[in-house]
């Protein structure tokens, strides 16, 4: 296909008006960290939930979710958890078969079930790439609305819900251990 000649091309906006998207943006991980914080202090002694925010923290990173995916996918060469070990404890390369007997059958039923699991602490787990508007006004540009803002808006929502109802139901047992 040849090069587009005409294009329609929107106002530029004031610096302003980006730079106050970008500040919402932050603001609203500013809000996210705290839900999960006072959240995880519902349930847990302020210095695990503080150990516990800052590892959600760590883990919602873009590269941590990159790995995540990684491992979920199944693209490692060398199987999973028990079977690295197995692999390493062998001396084994990872691109020679495993011998077909029920041990490492349930080897890899073992790691399938903590592949699951890593797949569903991956979807727990907020992805806070959505927050990082700074690409957009260090070049000049406005902070889309579609693109930035309202999905780090729709994810600040969507984990309000659960842990304002799981901080309430911790806090309500609480209260009622204590009578």
């Amino acid at each position: 296909m040849a090069r587009p000649d005409l294009f329609i091309r929107k106002p530029d906006q004031p610096f302003w008006i980006g730079y106050a998207k970008a500040v919402l943006g932050i603001e609203l991980m500013v809000i996210l960290v705290a839900i999960m914080a006072v959240t995880a202090s519902t349930f847990l002694k302020g210095p695990i939930a503080t150990v516990l925010t800052f590892c959600l923290l760590m883990l919602g990173g873009e590269d941590s979710h990159k790995f995540m995916d990684e491992l979920v996918g199944g693209s490692f060469k060398g199987g999973g958890f028990l079977e690295s070990i197995y692999r390493i404890v062998t001396h084994m390369n990872p691109t020679t078969d495993l011998p077909d007997n029920p041990a490492f059958g349930g080897m890899r039923i073992f790691d399938a079930g903590l592949t699951s699991f890593l797949w569903l602490c991956k979807q727990v787990i907020p992805r806070l790439q959505y927050f990082n508007m700074s690409e957009y006004v260090a070049n000049g540009f406005d902070v889309p609305w579609d693109a930035s803002v309202v999905p780090s808006l729709l994810v600040t929502l969507g984990y309000l819900v659960p842990c304002v109802l799981l901080g309430y139901f911790a806090l309500r047992i609480r209260e009622l251990e204590s009578k």
